[in-house]
């Protein structure tokens, strides 16, 4: 073992050996057999040597181990100490060292100089409660203790300076600390936030908060108190002034702060077991006694710890023990007796000093009476503050003074008293508001009402009843009177009226009325009174009220009626407000109708067939004082079963008790009429495509004049202005309808590209329905001037510009649209009158009384056809989804026909052979003996006619014919094919363009027909659903005798009534609404039976063309298929001519010419009757069975020859059937030898000639053209 010795100035390094056993101590490691442990000894501490190992100077291997060590040192410096705990004269200090491991701390040195002048750094060597841990933060090199102490013998409130440094094994740390200040505990904080906690008589309890200083808590608290306004303080009083004035000035405490004599502190003491640092806030009381009454005083608090006083006190207070009581409030008189008075005021309680007693006193009202206390018995406390006295022994109807004061244990309230004039009990005040609210006919019922005396018990028992006579108020016997006290008491807190200066000094208190009311008897009916009233109580008798009107039950006024809003074209509403007369409400009325004319103040009155009277009152049993503003009840009639746009004069009368009223003046009102197209504006647009034609759009303006328009019809014609003749290419008519856009304007539209392209005139005609009929026509050309004027710009009325209009439909749709639109307006119709009756309904259950049974009744009617109604509507709009209906509809609408017709007929022959008629009016329009049944099944069945006949036009007919043109292979979009074609071709375009002719002729024809019925459908079912609507529910025989005589009979025999309600209205109207349904129905059907006929036709010829199809599929193309008939063309008519001409100049037979002229002539003007018929192949399959397509059987020969043909192998043979509108059971075959070749088997149906050509199918072989032909006219080949 080696170590480096360092060099010097005289000596260079060296490595000096160790001497083992001396030096150094080699020992092998335990548990180890190559581990050694080196110790060095006699080293410098605080040195870093250099050490290595070496073999001996002998080892044949040289080698050297090297490392460097370093001996222990000193202490690292401490950390500056820190405060731990404080007390008045000792500190508790820690800080922290760092020492080497191996080189513990030993001690440690604190030194400490204080903040006063001269003081130096001291040692402490008097420690307390020194303690060492072991820190956190120790290391393997090194170790860090944690050391406390406390510092003893210090003085109190003063800062030291504290260091420290340790000690260890190897010495002294070289430096101390940095240093650190520390202060021992100090005096407390003043006490802060003194409030006054109570107030009693001669001392005061104060609260207030205080913190205790760090390490020496508060241990009491010292009070000063002084009268003396303190320096910048609280200002108010005079120093040594008390709250009465008196002063102290001869008080020493007036001038400087003292003691208090008596005060008591509620301090808790602070915990001591260890020093608080935390400066907790804590709150004490102190209470002050021995204080002069009612006397100011400031308080200041002290606070006081083992370190001495607080610096400064706290902030004076100003205190004052318990007040005397104040002035008591609200005194008042709540009682008044007639020999006695009661008054009730409240005290308020000084605090800690509430009130003990109080002192009343009474005196007249005048200066030279003096005042009388009252007893000690006569007061007494009610409440927490509230007191009562009662002065009894006075005189009545005097005036008097009350005075009150209180008293508590600091004596008697200072103030003036309280004080109140008062009276005793008095007479009643004079009756006001009085008002008859019952009238008899020998009796009235007066109501009033008496203003209560404040505060006296009123006891009205008495009242007196004076009627005015010529000169002098004579007064009514008591037998005639009977009084009655209500329970009924207002209060009104309104200004005082002139009738208030008669309630002496309360006439500004609150005013308290009381209800009274008189009965007086014995008084003449339907006459005038005029009263005045008083009453008495124990005192005496009021003063008289003022005069007052009256009457026993009048007779109703006169009404002034007006015009009201009806709801269907048959019914007229009229309106008047009329009150009914006090105890006479009406019961009972009178109404007379005529029609208007020149003569009608000459014409005779008659009672209504239909009416109804409604009451609606807008008050309910109210009635007040002023006949002005007595109830008023706003009426309601209703005049049914009248003619459409007749002008009507009515009077009305209302009755009760006392009797009738005047007449009303004659009201005159028109009921509904048809519309009125007040304005129609033609013009020409823009189209909706770009590039084509400009569209017209007609707006039209409808004046509805009572009657909501359901359809508007427009029926054009469009000619070309330069066409030189009239044909179809120049000159389109069709019909459509209006589509409603707002309110009352309707506007239809013609689409450009369906109109004659060119220089158009236009001309329209426009007509409009509703339930009372249809509209005058007005006509509506291009040429004038308002039509060139309105190119392209919108109409003047509320109307939308014409680009934001739909688009064009076909006639058709449109009216599809419009008979929705119908529905739609029936329906909100039919939901508005069952509100109406809804209503009624609930008036009437609500105020029976009011109603009659024959109101009652009509109004029962009424729902019930609207009912009715409803559900015929709910059918229709279902019965898209009922397609079973469709075929129904028409046995339905026959025997509906059927049976009119036989009603018709028998009432025709009872006419003619003037017998009487037993069964009931007006028959046919009757089901299950009801007349709104009957009505609205026609009117089911008119809409639905309508919706099935559209039904048949687009989902049946439509599809059919597309299907059957599908088939073909050609159609009407294809007609020039066929001329293309040769005239004995393989398609039967020829065939199928001659069907698409018809066909369009037919549905043309057909549409014009579905659109001006279904317009004439929609008007009628309109008249009928409101006849519906109106037909009255006749009464019972049993109950004709209850009925006003307003009621809703018609005036006739009691048997023409009991037959039909019907009757009620004009047998004109049925006659017609009877002709006009059966014309529409009848209509309807055989448009239904036309529409059946065309589609079984088509179905015909879709079957023809499927044969057709099927032949086709089982032969081949050269040996025949689905032939047309060759057409004659233009030159074989000629080529025939010349022959004729020729024949008829070479033969010089008499008659040739004329018959070659007309044979000539025939063959020009036959049509293309051929081209009808249609030539199909036969096929020689055996299921192939033509006649079995149409549901036809053939004659049994028919059967064997067809047989024998289909069973022939004969590869040669064909076979043509000619199918036409004769059946084939009359057919005859041809004869001929079935199965050889070149024969032709053909079903004819016809006398037509029949050509067979025949074509070689091999050169070499030679065939013959037979012609077989039966009878036919001569023009034929």
């Amino acid at each position: 073992v080696q170590v480096l010795v360092p060099g010097s100035w005289f000596q260079s390094e060296d490595w000096k050996e160790l001497v083992e056993g001396k030096d150094a101590s080699t020992t092998l490691a335990a548990g180890s057999k190559d581990l050694y442990h080196v110790q060095i000894s006699s080293l410098q501490p605080e040195t870093k040597y250099s050490i290595r190992l070496v073999p001996p100077a002998d080892a044949a291997r040289k080698w050297s181990l090297h490392c460097e060590c370093e001996t222990l040192g000193r202490p690292q410096r401490s950390s500056p100490p820190r405060c731990l705990a404080r007390w008045p004269e000792k500190l508790q200090i820690e800080w922290k060292v760092r020492t080497p491991t191996g080189a513990p701390i030993l001690e440690c040195q604190v030194q400490l100089y204080s903040q006063e002048l001269f003081s130096l750094w001291q040692d402490v060597f008097a420690l307390e409660d020194v303690a060492v841990a072991d820190s956190k933060g120790s290391k393997a090199t090194d170790h860090e203790e944690t050391w406390s102490a406390v510092i003893p013998n210090l003085k109190v409130a003063t800062s030291y300076h504290f260091r420290v440094k340790a000690r260890n094994t190897v010495g002294w740390c070289t430096d101390f600390s940095d240093e650190e200040v520390c202060r021992t505990s100090e005096p407390p904080d003043p006490p802060s936030k003194l409030k006054i906690l109570s107030r009693k008589p001669g001392k005061v309890e104060v609260e207030f908060e205080f913190t205790d200083a760090d390490g020496c808590p508060v241990s009491h608290i010292e009070p000063e108190y002084c009268l003396k306004q303190p320096e910048g303080g609280i200002a108010g009083v005079i120093p040594g002034e008390s709250a009465d004035g008196i002063g102290y000035i001869l008080d020493a405490a007036t001038w400087w702060w003292q003691t208090p004599l008596n005060f008591q502190v509620s301090l808790q003491d602070a915990e001591a077991s260890a020093p608080t640092r935390s400066k907790d806030v804590r709150r004490a009381m102190v209470t002050v006694g021995e204080l002069k009454p009612e006397q100011t005083i400031w308080l200041r608090l002290w606070a006081v710890n083992k370190a001495g006083r607080s610096l400064q006190p706290s902030q004076p207070l100003a205190c004052r023990p318990s007040d005397r009581p104040a002035k008591v409030d609200d005194l008042c008189c709540i009682v008044r007796g007639a020999t006695w008075l009661e008054v009730q005021w409240r005290t308020r309680d000084p605090d800690g000093a509430p009130v003990l007693e109080c002192s009343v006193e009474v005196s007249r009202e005048n200066f030279l009476s003096t005042w009388i206390p009252l007893a000690r018995s006569c007061l007494w406390l009610c409440g927490r503050s509230t007191w009562r006295a009662r002065a009894i022994g006075l005189t009545t109807e005097s005036d008097f003074r009350v005075r009150v004061r209180a008293k508590n244990e600091v004596g008697w309230s200072v103030a003036e008293p309280a004080q109140i004039s008062c009276r005793t009990a008095e007479r009643p005040h004079k009756p006001r508001q009085l008002q008859c609210v019952e009238a008899g006919r020998n009796h009235v019922r007066i109501e009033f009402k008496v203003p209560s005396n404040f505060g006296q018990e009123e006891r009205v028992s008495k009242v007196r009843v004076e009627q005015a006579g010529v000169l002098v108020w004579n007064e009514l016997p008591s037998q005639c009177l009977d009084f009655e006290p209500m329970e009924t008491v207002e209060s009104s807190a309104m200004e005082p009226t002139v009738e208030d200066v008669d309630l002496g000094p309360f006439w500004n208190a609150e005013l308290t009325l009381r209800a009274f009311a008189v009965v007086v008897r014995s008084l003449e009916p339907n006459s005038h009174y005029t009263f005045r009233l008083d009453v008495a109580n124990e005192v005496g008798w009021s003063r008289k009220s003022e005069p007052f009107a009256c009457h026993t039950v009048c007779r109703p006024d006169t009404p002034q009626l007006r015009e009201g809003q009806h709801q269907v074209p048959y019914e007229l509403r009229i309106c008047w407000d009329q009150r009914d007369p006090l105890g006479g409400a009406i019961s009972e009325s009178e109404a007379q109708i005529c029609e208007s004319s020149l003569f009608t103040l000459f014409s005779g009155w008659a009672a209504p067939k239909d009416f109804l009277l409604l009451r609606q009152p807008t008050l309910h049993d109210m009635v007040c004082e002023d006949e002005e503003l007595a109830i008023s009840t706003t009426w309601v009639a209703s005049f049914g079963c009248l003619k459409p746009g007749v002008e009507y004069v009515m009077r009305i009368r209302t009755g009760n008790i006392a009797g009738w009223s005047e007449w009303s003046e004659p009201l005159k009102a028109f009921t509904a009429r048809p519309p009125v197209i007040s304005r129609c504006l033609l013009a020409q647009v823009p189209g909706n495509m770009p590039g084509s034609q400009p569209d017209w759009i007609v707006d039209i303006l409808m004046d509805e004049r009572g009657s909501r328009t359901f359809l508007c019809a427009v029926d054009f014609n469009c000619t070309l202005r330069d066409a030189s003749f009239v044909d179809t290419t120049s000159c389109m008519k069709g019909s459509t309808v209006a589509r409603h856009i707002i309110n009352s304007s309707w506007r239809a539209r013609f689409p450009g590209e369906l109109l004659p392209a060119g220089n158009q005139k236009m001309v329209v005609t426009v007509s409009a329905a509703s339930d009372a009929g249809w509209s005058p026509s007005i006509h509506k050309a291009s040429e004038n001037p308002d039509v060139q004027d309105s190119q392209g710009k919108a109409p003047s009325w509320d109307m939308p510009s014409a680009a934001t209009s739909p688009s064009a439909l076909p006639a058709i749709t449109e009216l599809g649209h419009s008979l929705k639109a119908f529905l739609a307006t029936v329906e909100e119709k039919l939901r508005d009158g069952q509100k109406e009756i809804a209503s009624l309904s609930s008036a009437a259950s609500s105020t029976p009384s009011r109603w009659t049974d024959a109101q009652l009744q009509r109004l029962s009617g009424q729902a019930d056809n609207l009912d009715r109604a409803r559900e015929a509507l709910g059918y229709l709009k279902a019965v898209d989804e009922k397609p079973e209906r469709c075929e129904s509809w028409l046995a339905a609408c026959g025997d509906r026909v059927a049976y009119k017709q036989r009603v018709i007929e028998q009432e025709r022959a009872a006419v003619n052979s003037h017998a009487v008629r037993q069964g009931a009016l007006w028959e046919d329009l009757r089901q299950d003996g009801c007349e709104t049944a009957g009505l609205l099944a026609d009117f089911q069945l008119l809409l639905e006619g309508c919706i099935w006949l559209e039904h048949v036009r687009n989902k049946q007919l439509d599809p059919l014919w597309a299907r059957l043109c599908h088939i073909s292979g050609d159609g009407k979009g294809k007609p020039d094919t066929a001329a293309t074609e040769p005239s004995v071709g393989q398609h039967p375009a020829r065939v199928v363009r001659l069907w698409a002719e018809k066909r369009e002729a037919w549905a043309a024809r057909f549409d014009a027909q579905l659109v001006s019925v279904t317009k004439q459908a929609i008007t009628s079912a309109g008249q009928l659903l409101a006849t519906a609507r109106s037909v009255p529910r006749l009464p019972d025989s049993t109950s004709l005798d209850g009925f006003l005589r307003s009621a809703l009979v018609v005036r006739t025999e009691a048997a023409e009534v009991s037959h039909s309600a019907l009757a009620c209205f004009e047998p004109a109207f049925c006659a017609e609404l009877r002709e006009q349904t059966l014309q529409v129905m009848s209509a309807l059907k055989n448009l239904r039976t036309s529409a059946d006929s065309q589609f079984r036709k088509l179905n015909r010829a879709l079957q023809l063309l499927a044969v057709a199809s099927q032949g086709e599929a089982s032969v081949s193309a050269t040996d025949g298929g689905a032939h047309s008939f060759p057409e004659v063309s233009m030159t074989d008519k000629l080529s025939q001519t010349a022959l004729g001409l020729i024949l008829t100049m070479v033969m010089p037979v008499p008659g040739t010419v004329e018959l070659g002229v007309v044979s000539i002539g025939a063959l020009w003007l036959q049509g293309d009757s051929a081209g009808k018929h249609l030539v199909v192949e036969h096929s020689r399959t055996p299921d192939f069975d033509p006649l079995g397509r149409f549901q036809q059987q053939p004659r049994p020969s028919v059967r064997k020859l067809i047989a024998s043909w289909t069973q022939d192998t004969a590869p040669d043979a064909d076979v043509a059937s000619n199918e036409a509108t004769a059946t084939p059971e009359n057919s005859q075959p041809v004869a001929g030898t079935p199965g050889t070749s070149g024969t032709v088997l053909v079903h004819n149906a016809a006398s037509r000639m029949i050509t067979v050509p025949c074509a070689a199918t091999k050169p070499q072989k030679r065939l013959k053209s037979v012609q077989l032909s039966t009878p036919a006219p001569p023009s034929h080949s």
